[in-house]
């Protein structure tokens, strides 16, 4: 078996930010942006200039429009409910775009920025994604540059999840518990949060109500922000101990296990994740790295051929390079040769594409496999999890993601 680095082609893209950094990054990038962006006179007319190139033109036209209106580029705004029709304990996160956007208050509600109107005549579309620990992920058409409310949305569970939405240790909590709770909770969603008055909230409430399973991940997720990821680690397995059936705090922990590089740890908590959340393909294909860095190559081959069959192989191009090795060294040449491929297709700057293009040509000239037919179809076309590219390929679900609240 040809070894692969874990750290950098089976982790590659893993993104373990919290929504609190993602935001402050994303806040400073704007910021230096608007640094940067010269002031224009003569604003008062749409096309006060003349461009030999349309595209150009169109384009400054669209920053003066964009300019002269300071409520560009509109709001969307709804409500998020459980399937029981409860209000999330847990802020929801929204994506917009493929990029964090904001989250719901302790009322369920959010009011998140539209996306900026492009140059191709104000109507393109974009996404605004939801996802929810052991919910159906949410995905809705939104217009850019256009105000909308969305009204309630209501979650659906995933097939087979036998987790809960809510804990029970959080109705067993005290009303100062419940109260510093959600202090905690409500500075860690701001725009600006202070990380440590947050901390400071939901530490007062894990000290009120020691087995409090959602502060106490509110609290990994905030200490991990904040650098203390040993810290973030023993606040998110104190909460797995306190409610097991409670899912919130397993993936960021699996995160944090395996960019750690502690496999072993890491394959135990996939693996519960999974019990609890069938339908999670982040879980999945760590648990796939994380078996297949442990040489439990049939356990890796079966994870990675479910991320690959429920369509999100294209998230995980990883998966077909691990199916690929693993159909290698038994011998399977054409199902390695496919595998391979893939892989190429998805991914053909990247790093191990090359090699695999050497090795794809070695087993062609050996006459081990026939040479690939070409075609005029994308690449993407071309893969296993074609079919769901299209409505699947915005972030929000991308593993990416910040870290789940």
């Amino acid at each position: 078996m040809r070894a692969l680095a874990l750290s950098g082609v089976l982790l590659a893209g893993l993104n373990v930010s919290p929504p609190s950094a993602v935001a402050q990054e994303t806040e400073k990038a704007d910021e230096a942006d608007k640094a940067k962006t010269p002031a224009t006179e003569n604003e008062s007319t749409w096309t006060s200039e003349t461009y030999a190139d349309p595209d150009v033109a169109r384009e400054r036209a669209l920053q003066r429009y964009n300019r002269q209106n300071p409520a560009f580029p509109g709001r969307v705004s709804g409500e998020i409910r459980l399937p029981s029709g409860e209000v999330p304990v847990t802020p929801v996160e929204i994506f917009v775009c493929g990029q964090p956007a904001g989250s719901t208050d302790k009322k369920g509600r959010f009011n998140v920025a539209a996306p900026p109107r492009t140059t191709s005549g104000f109507s393109e579309r974009c996404r605004l994604s939801i996802q929810y620990a052991g919910a159906k992920p949410l995905s809705i058409g939104i217009r850019q540059g256009r105000s909308s409310r969305l009204g309630v949305l209501i979650l659906e569970a995933l097939p087979g999840f036998e987790g809960s939405f809510t804990s029970a240790t959080t109705m067993e909590a005290s009303k100062a518990a419940r109260r510093a709770y959600q202090k905690g909770v409500q500075e860690e969603s701001k725009r600006k949060p202070n990380l440590e008055k947050a901390r400071m909230f939901l530490e007062e409430a894990v000290a009120h109500h020691p087995s409090f399973a959602e502060a106490l991940t509110a609290l990994g997720r905030v200490r991990f922000a904040l650098g203390d990821v040993e810290g973030a680690a023993l606040a998110l397995e104190t909460s797995i101990a306190a409610d097991e059936k409670f899912p919130p705090p397993y993936i960021l922990l699996l995160r944090i296990r395996m960019k750690s590089g502690d496999l072993r740890p890491a394959a135990v908590i996939a693996a519960a994740l999974l019990r609890l959340n069938p339908g999670n393909t982040e879980a999945r294909y760590l648990h796939a790295v994380a078996t297949f860095g442990l040489q439990r190559y049939d356990e890796a081959a079966n994870s990675a051929s479910r991320v690959i069959d429920t369509g999100d192989g294209y998230r995980f191009p990883q998966s077909f390079l691990m199916l690929g090795e693993i159909h290698a060294d038994r011998g399977e040449i054409a199902e390695a040769a496919r595998n391979f491929r893939s892989y190429v297709r998805l991914v053909p700057n990247a790093a191990p594409a090359q090699q695999l293009r050497r090795r794809l040509r070695e087993w062609e000239n050996a006459g081990l496999v026939p040479p690939e037919k070409q075609s005029v179809l994308p690449n993407w076309l071309l893969s296993r999890d074609a079919q769901l590219w299209a409505p699947r390929s915005d972030p929000a679900s991308s593993m990416s993601q910040a870290a789940p609240r």
